[in-house]
């Protein structure tokens, strides 16, 4: 709304005037985005979930069934020449490889620590990962009283730890990786820093996309999905620095 006061020509006031505009649609709009967008990201989670539980249950299960196979066929033929034999070994092998990589790849999907264990051991278990498959310095550090968020907040917060982490590993050419989690009442305060090249900011969010930058503007998207606000500090040359702050 806006107010206008009327005078006359000799200064005294006459009148009020008065401009509202009706945003009801405005705000119907908004809510029914974001009433989408929770849909959306609740979907993407279980369909997450559903993948993750498939590639454990049924492809490594049989995988271990045949690599199983396949060692006893080894240890037990005595009559194999042994250049088939150095064959089916480097067969095996290889099997082994994949079956690593596919329960690789259903961790990170859905790692059970998370539903099991909570939002901590989940993120201690991602900077873990930083440190000893990317060989880069990294570090949680936990302060306030430690408590557990609604299961949507922690699959949130995950994934934005799991986001920035991944965007370090692969564009910061960082050395350094600093994670910290601040508990205040009501509020819960996640910071990652790392020491890398940092980039040029653009003037507004929209630019993120613009720029490529398509896993930075999604973390934003679900920080707002469960009532926070995440902000970005970088100049290049400097490093970077995410903060979330959420409302649990």
């Amino acid at each position: 709304m806006m107010t206008t006061n009327l005078t006359r020509t000799n200064g005294t006031p006459d009148g009020l005037q008065c401009i509202a505009r009706d945003i009801t649609d405005q705000v119907r709009m908004e809510e029914n985005q974001q009433f989408y967008l929770e849909q959306i990201t609740k979907a993407h989670e279980e369909e997450r979930q559903r993948i993750s539980r498939d590639l454990h249950d049924s492809a490594a299960q049989n995988l271990i069934g045949v690599l199983h196979q396949l060692e006893n066929f080894c240890q037990t033929d005595e009559f194999l020449p042994m250049p088939r034999l150095r064959l089916l070994w480097s067969f095996h092998e290889r099997l082994k490889d994949s079956l690593q990589e596919i329960r690789a790849l259903s961790r990170d999907l859905r790692p059970s620590i998370l539903d099991d264990l909570g939002i901590l051991p989940a993120i201690d278990w991602l900077v873990e990962q930083v440190r000893t498959e990317h060989k880069l310095i990294a570090s949680l550090k936990v302060s306030g009283e430690r408590r557990r968020f609604s299961p949507e907040t922690e699959v949130t917060v995950f994934r934005i730890v799991q986001e920035a982490l991944r965007n370090i590993v692969k564009h910061a050419e960082a050395a350094k990786v600093w994670v910290a989690i601040e508990f205040q009442d009501g509020r819960t305060v996640i910071t990652i820093e790392d020491n890398g090249k940092g980039f040029e900011l653009p003037e507004s969010t929209g630019g993120l996309s613009r720029l490529g930058k398509l896993g930075v503007d999604g973390m934003m998207t679900r920080a707002r999905l469960v009532g926070g606000k995440l902000t970005i500090t970088s100049t290049p040359g400097s490093g970077t620095v995410i903060e979330t702050d959420i409302p649990a």
